[in-house]
């Protein structure tokens, strides 16, 4: 099965190459930031494909797998809530962030604004945005003011995830959670050969297949959100190429 995974992965970066390049074809917060979120999504597919050539590289796939995960949940969570008050909200989050750096800096006993003129006025520039956000905008620990694992349980609550295999879904983020911390239980798969084997063959099935998963359903939610904006039903040829994708996966056994 592995070896049928890399082709459909192979295929899917193939048929998703030239949406990736494509520029916005409208300019409302939602569509931007859903441009963004895609390319970051096709880049990190690529990774994935680069690193599948190689042995006992399915811990870093499975990783980013989580990484493409999140990005595909955040986009889902922007549609449900409201997406163009939710995509203003990522973009101003942006701020928060950039202020919990210098902060970090500060903490540790160094002075940001000390290191060179220019992050000086970066310092200066981000403090005044910082203080024109509402207190609660300050306090929000993430953009939606929801961690990814909270964003998932209102996703479920909404039957927004039904276009996934959920439980899969859950298992690749879990695991992708575990892969990129500081882990126990990954750190005791690598004292026994046979049980890291085990692993790194349940993390590439599983890695491969839900990357694959997440990267067409942010496909089709960017075809679909382009054709609103220009109304006309451009990317037929990859709308096609992904519906073969999707019966590809749909013949696939599942993993343990």
């Amino acid at each position: 099965m592995d070896n049928k995974l890399k082709e459909i992965l192979k295929e899917t970066i193939e048929i998703t190459k030239s949406l990736a390049e494509a520029a916005e074809v409208g300019n409302t917060s939602f569509l931007v930031v859903l441009v963004g979120i895609y390319r970051i999504s096709f880049t990190t597919l690529r990774d994935i494909e680069y690193l599948s050539r190689f042995e006992e590289t399915s811990q870093s796939i499975l990783d980013l797998t989580r990484k493409i995960i999140e990005y595909g949940i955040s986009a889902e969570y922007m549609l449900v809530k409201g997406k163009e008050l939710m995509a203003d909200r990522f973009k101003e989050h942006m701020i928060v962030e950039i202020h919990e750096e210098f902060e970090l800096f500060r903490k540790t006993g160094q002075d940001p604004a000390a290191i060179s003129e220019e992050h000086r006025i970066n310092v200066e520039e981000n403090q005044k945005e910082f203080d024109a956000l509402s207190k609660k905008m300050q306090e929000r620990r993430s953009w939606s003011g929801r961690s990814i694992d909270g964003m998932i349980e209102d996703l479920a609550k909404e039957d927004s995830l039904n276009e996934f295999d959920i439980s899969r879904l859950l298992r690749a983020y879990v695991w992708g959670c575990r892969l990129n911390h500081a882990n126990p239980m990954v750190t005791h798969s690598h004292l026994d050969l046979e049980r890291l084997e085990n692993a790194n063959s349940f993390y590439l099935a599983l890695g491969l297949t839900i990357a694959v998963a997440v990267h067409t359903r942010l496909t089709t939610r960017l075809i679909d959100e382009s054709r609103l904006s220009v109304g006309s039903n451009i990317y037929e040829d990859i709308v096609v190429g992904i519906a073969e994708i999707h019966e590809k996966l749909n013949t696939l056994p599942a993993e343990g």
